[in-house]
């Protein structure tokens, strides 16, 4: 058994939610994320997608849009001035 086997979003009911723009259904997707046994490996499998979408490991497509321009930020302080 694999660890997306055990993870909240493959056994919801409710599994779609984890790829919706509505704000009740993200809301709902971060909880059961949060929930989630497997979350680390989550997280560490999407990392290596180009463009990973809908909530992963508790995190939104803009959370993690804001850390990669934090990332960037940080590595070229210089360029933005």
């Amino acid at each position: 058994m694999n660890w997306r086997s055990k993870a909240v979003c493959a056994t919801d009911i409710n599994h779609s939610y984890w790829l919706s723009y509505n704000l009740d259904k993200i809301s709902y997707a971060i909880d059961g994320c949060n929930k989630c046994t497997v979350k680390r490996e989550c997280l560490l499998y999407n990392m290596e997608l180009d463009n990973p979408m809908g909530v992963i490991a508790g995190t939104t497509e803009f959370d993690r849009l804001l850390l990669k321009w934090k990332k960037a930020d940080d590595l070229n302080d210089n360029n933005w001035e």
